[in-house]
């Protein structure tokens, strides 16, 4: 992180502020050498006075990110954690995410790649390779989200905790075909059925490669007489799209009567 932009905020109601910081952090035995990502990033120092006991927590918000028409919504970061205690590992760092304003929650176990929190030393030197945690974010996709930081320290001064090269990637969502349908009439046989063509609602719909067609009633009886909604799915490589038509049964054919033969009937005296 060269730079501490507004796309996070500092929060205003925790104990300690993140720090944009070059090169070692200002106590030893905790906290990287170097950057991640360029020369800065950023971390809580848990030597600061009074920043050492009890334990502290640091929280860094981001401001909204409108996924809308996205998919594949992946969020990655790394992470630097020299210096926690062992042997009760209480200090942590977390990603939490909000969904439409409603509470922040932790982003699942299942959808990350790292344990989320994760909690004590991640590290063994200050010259340690930083960690990626990514978070499968794609439960989020066409949704407004807000993601934070939670970063708890563990009561000592070596509970220095690091983040660096934040990203949020997601990718344009794939769209299904465009469909375009129409109204057909169609005559009832001398037998009294017809039958339409899987694509006889289609009105010229287009989408990518080959397009195929399904129509949810394709017979029609006497019973059908008059207007009928039926529905038609396209389908193309990207996905499927749905539209409705009216199929108006008539019967334009006049029926045929068949006449017993002629027969000659005695009345008894």
């Amino acid at each position: 992180l060269d730079s501490f932009t507004g796309d996070w905020i500092q929060n205003s109601d925790d104990d300690l502020d993140w720090t944009n910081n070059s090169g070692v952090t200002d106590s030893a035995g905790t906290g990287p050498n170097i950057a991640s990502d360029g020369s800065r990033y950023l971390y809580i120092e848990a030597s600061a006075p009074g920043n050492i006991t009890p334990v502290r927590n640091a929280i860094l918000n981001s401001s909204c990110f409108d996924l809308t028409g996205r998919e594949n919504s992946t969020f990655t970061f790394d992470y630097h954690m020299f210096g926690l205690n062992t042997t009760n590992p209480t200090g942590s760092l977390s990603i939490e995410v909000s969904d439409n304003g409603s509470p922040f929650i932790t982003v699942p176990n299942v959808d990350t790649t790292q344990d989320n929190p994760l909690n004590g030393q991640q590290q063994t030197s200050n010259g340690g390779a930083w960690r990626t945690q990514s978070a499968d974010l794609s439960a989020y996709d066409g949704k407004i989200i807000r993601l934070r930081f939670v970063a708890i320290t563990d009561g000592t001064f070596t509970s220095d905790i690091s983040i660096d090269n934040l990203n949020f990637i997601s990718n344009v969502a794939t769209a299904g075909p465009t469909i375009i349908t129409q109204n057909i009439t169609v005559n009832l046989d001398a037998s009294g059925n017809v039958t339409i063509a899987e694509d006889a609602l289609n009105n010229g719909s287009t989408g990518t490669g080959t397009l195929t067609f399904n129509t949810d009633i394709t017979s029609f009886t006497c019973v059908d007489l008059g207007a009928n909604t039926v529905t038609l799915t396209v389908t193309d490589d990207d996905g499927s799209s749905t539209g409705t038509a009216i199929v108006t049964v008539v019967d334009t054919i006049a029926p045929i009567i068949t006449c017993a033969t002629n027969i000659t009937v005695n009345i008894d005296p």
